[in-house]
């Protein structure tokens, strides 16, 4: 066997070396990118969370909202006894009805408009 010199021992190894701690760095740095990103998804994971466990105490809020005011809607809605024979007797009445007050044709009269008035002379 040829026996190398130690500098160019020194070499191969010093480049093996070389290329190992890169190609760890590259991995890690590989690793790194990947780990911001599923820190970054789990941030969004957990801001739904909170967003959903807000969502029922949200929704029971609207509902009692919601049905006060259909409460303060139902006052107001008195019930008027016999309201469906008024209804029917207005509907009748209107029907039978030929009585309308007519309003009498009367002839149009052109109006001067702004564009019809000539411009004054100096």
């Amino acid at each position: 066997m040829m026996s190398l010199s130690q500098k160019v021992r020194f070499m191969i190894l010093s480049g093996i070396s070389f290329s190992a701690i890169m190609g760890f760095v590259w991995y890690n740095i590989g690793i790194s990118s990947q780990l911001q990103e599923v820190k970054a998804q789990f941030s969004v994971l957990d801001r739904q969370l909170q967003t959903g466990v807000s969502l029922p105490d949200n929704i029971k809020s609207a509902m009692s909202t919601y049905k006060a005011r259909k409460a303060e809607l139902e006052l107001y809605k008195v019930p008027v006894t016999g309201s469906d024979n008024v209804i029917e007797l207005i509907k009748k009445i209107g029907a039978e009805s030929e009585s309308r007050t007519r309003t009498p044709l009367r002839a149009l009269r052109p109006e001067r408009s702004a564009s019809a008035i000539s411009p004054p002379r100096h």
